[in-house]
């Protein structure tokens, strides 16, 4: 639990960790990764407002994952960032606003929702990998496309959503 602000970005260095920020700010110098979950296991990131990083939170060859009620803005590349490698990622209950792209999901057997996803410069979410459920989000005012399909996006499930406001639907 972070007792604290952060003026530096958090890597996440073990398996079974839950990270509460405890409503703290890790705040970057717009460079930069806030938290960053390389190669781990069963991980909750809860609590904490993360701004002016390059990127918010990535992930990368993570497994079992869960995103939630955290406030992620001001990142110049993305929001959080999950590669091919992931996966078993929870993104729930976050506002993701005014980072350059919203969310990037590269992995499979994803779910992303009851989120607030908006005035991203670019798109809401960026979806490649598969079998993602995206439900009860509100993804609105975004620069391109609220939802952005990539190939290899497959077997997603959308319902319940707020899409609106955003360039190109």
């Amino acid at each position: 639990t972070l007792s604290n602000n952060l003026a530096e970005g958090i890597v996440i260095g073990s398996n079974g960790i839950t990270l509460d920020g405890n409503g703290y700010t890790v705040n970057g110098n717009n460079a930069g990764t806030g938290i960053l979950i390389n190669a781990k296991t069963i991980i909750i990131i809860t609590n904490i407002n993360i701004e002016n990083f390059d990127t918010g939170i990535s992930l990368d060859n993570a497994v079992d994952v869960k995103i939630s009620k955290n406030k992620i803005t001001n990142n110049n590349g993305g929001g959080v960032i999950v590669t091919v490698s992931s996966k078993q990622i929870k993104i729930i209950e976050n506002n993701i606003e005014n980072n350059s792209s919203g969310l990037y999901i590269g992995s499979y057997d994803n779910e992303i929702s009851k989120n607030q996803i908006s005035n991203n410069q670019n798109v809401g979410i960026r979806l490649r990998g598969s079998s993602t459920l995206i439900r009860e989000n509100t993804i609105s005012n975004n620069g391109q496309n609220g939802i952005d399909f990539l190939s290899g996006a497959s077997s997603t499930e959308i319902r319940n959503n707020v899409i609106t406001g955003n360039a190109n639907g």
